[in-house]
């Protein structure tokens, strides 16, 4: 009974060990890239998407239709040979044969092997997957030396020689091509040529160009030009049209004249045998000569390339 009444003494409390004080450390939320810089990237790649494919584009339908810009960026001569028959206002005829041999030559401060590759391996893509940086693209763009020499089979032979200084630059979604030219012929004599063609790819296949041209006639004192849009189109892999508008003028008792105005299209294919192409070139044509009255023309021409990459 003492047992049972026995006073229970309370438990001693436990003492509890306070951690110490350590103030929270706030939660770092990694920056978001701006609206601003998401919008310049993808300008950025939109750019270079675009440049490669006014790149391709050009190139493409230039080696298509024959123009001297494709044969300068090639790493081998072509030679062409050529006729073209016409009416003229109901009138036909044929055009001397025509050869011409365009030789490529090393650049004025080194061979550009490096640019040249990449260039044509950009410009032939199928795809639009490689990227092009503009300002890359114009840092490495060097000045091409070419120089093309022909005959004109007719009676008296005609000869000539020519020699060519060009450029290329990007400037946004523009591809700009500089050229000048000087030459010589049996002719004609002294002649020189300035060229500036700026391109931009509307779609996949659809090029539009616009080109200013000067001509001067050193030894004849005849000073002339020619400006204008044209729509290039590539219609197959050996096929393509080009639509063209242009304003012609023609500098006389120290004033420039209108001289001619046409509106045309030009068709051109590579046949079956892989080395001969056909042209067709319809068009409507107003000159100073006839009173700009419309006169209504057609030229077809068979061409023979030889060399071609």
């Amino acid at each position: 009974m003492a047992l049972a009444n026995a006073e229970v003494q309370p438990r001693p409390k436990a003492k509890i060990k306070k951690a110490p004080f350590k103030p929270a450390t706030p939660e770092v939320t990694p920056p978001e890239e701006s609206v601003l810089e998401i919008g310049e990237t993808y300008l950025e790649e939109t750019r270079q998407t675009v440049s490669n494919r006014v790149l391709r584009l050009a190139d493409k339908v230039d080696s298509l239709f024959g123009d001297r810009r494709a044969d300068d960026r090639k790493n081998t001569s072509t030679l062409r040979v050529g006729q073209t028959f016409f009416v003229k206002d109901g009138t036909t005829g044929a055009d001397d044969i025509e050869a011409t041999l365009n030789l490529y030559l090393p650049n004025l401060q080194r061979v550009q092997e490096k640019v040249t590759d990449t260039l044509m391996s950009v410009a032939r893509e199928d795809t639009d997957v490689t990227e092009v940086d503009p300002e890359k693209f114009n840092k490495e763009s060097q000045w091409d030396l070419n120089q093309e020499s022909g005959v004109v089979i007719a009676n008296p032979i005609n000869y000539f020689g020519r020699l060519r200084l060009r450029r290329d630059w990007l400037l946004g979604k523009f591809v700009h091509s500089f050229y000048e030219q000087v030459g010589w012929s049996k002719r004609n004599e002294w002649e020189e040529v300035t060229s500036l063609t700026s391109d931009y790819a509307l779609t996949r296949d659809l090029l539009f160009r616009f080109i200013n041209e000067k001509y001067w006639a050193m030894t004849n004192n005849g000073l002339s030009s020619a400006h204008g849009p044209s729509l290039l189109q590539q219609i197959s892999e050996t096929s393509a049209i080009s639509y063209d508008l242009r304003y012609n003028t023609i500098y006389e008792d120290y004033t420039f004249y209108s001289n001619r105005v046409s509106l045309g299209s030009v068709y051109r294919r590579e046949l079956p045998l892989k080395w001969i192409f056909l042209e067709v070139h319809p068009e409507i044509a107003w000159e100073r000569e006839t009173n700009f009255r419309a006169l209504y023309n057609l030229y077809i021409k068979f061409e023979f390339v030889f060399g071609k990459i």
